[in-house]
């Protein structure tokens, strides 16, 4: 079942996934408010009591979670937290199998991980899990192999993946588009510098802060495979931002903060 991309949070249930940028210069897939610590309740869990078709053919009938980004993602650093409630710890995945899909057709498989059980605390802060060391991606998909005991139900609380870098394009994903932002931090006045043959005409731009909010809109235009153009933020307050280039060819974001 496919988790669809979105700015809000939520449950972490198998129709939701969402994107939260962090205090850095990277972005990350999470589906938690509070990255560093997940409570017990089973409504902020993702559970599976029944096997049912793999995305991925070769999985079969299994227990998965499935997570479609909608755009492709150079990804980093996993951290898992385990199914927390305190009466059923061992619903928690334990040897799970990561697949990756940059078309959600054909699946390579990155490999397989082993997560610790929860502790069943409220203060849960979750473990490491794999870095994906750039894979891109546009789904991830998270195949249980086994759990910590209950073998009635498999369940997972959240989790959460660094993005590198972002080139949203669904389409083609072979766009070739090289984007740079000076100076980064920026007082004021940020470059943007793009180099692509394909990614020419009316640009519109976007600028959205931690809670997805957008700050600033409009629009320039690229006339030539090397271009610079020049924004004015000089109205934003001190903080963490992204920058979103938007084009018939395709889109491209990049993170950027403000410090006057």
């Amino acid at each position: 079942m496919s988790i669809p991309l979105t700015t809000n949070f939520h449950k972490p249930m198998k129709d939701y996934i969402f994107l939260l940028m962090l205090l850095s210069s990277s972005l990350a897939i999470s589906a938690q408010c509070f990255p560093d610590r997940h409570n017990t309740s089973d409504a902020d869990a993702w559970m599976s009591c029944q096997i049912s078709q793999n995305p991925n053919p070769e999985r079969g009938s299994t227990h998965w979670v499935r997570y479609n980004l909608n755009a492709i993602y150079s990804l980093g650093q996993i951290t898992f937290w385990n199914y927390n409630n305190p009466s059923h710890l061992d619903r928690g995945l334990n040897e799970v199998i990561i697949d990756y899909s940059l078309d959600g057709v054909e699946w390579l498989e990155w490999g397989t991980y082993t997560l610790d059980m929860a502790t069943g605390s409220s203060t849960y802060e979750g473990d490491l899990g794999p870095d994906l060391d750039g894979l891109e991606a546009k789904d991830i998909l998270i195949t249980a192999v086994s759990n910590h005991g209950d073998n009635s139900c498999f369940a997972l609380s959240e989790i959460k993946i660094e993005v590198i870098e972002v080139v949203s394009n669904t389409e083609d994903p072979t766009l070739a588009v090289d984007m740079s932002l000076s100076p980064n931090p920026t007082s004021g006045i940020l470059a943007i510098a793009i180099s692509s043959e394909k990614m020419n005409g009316k640009i519109n731009y976007m600028v959205l802060n931690l809670e997805g909010k957008i700050v600033s809109t409009g629009n320039f235009l690229k006339s030539s495979t090397e271009y610079t153009h020049q924004l004015d933020l000089s109205a934003l307050n001190n903080g963490a931002y992204y920058l979103e280039l938007q084009t018939e060819a395709g889109n491209i974001s990049k993170p950027f903060s403000v410090i006057k």
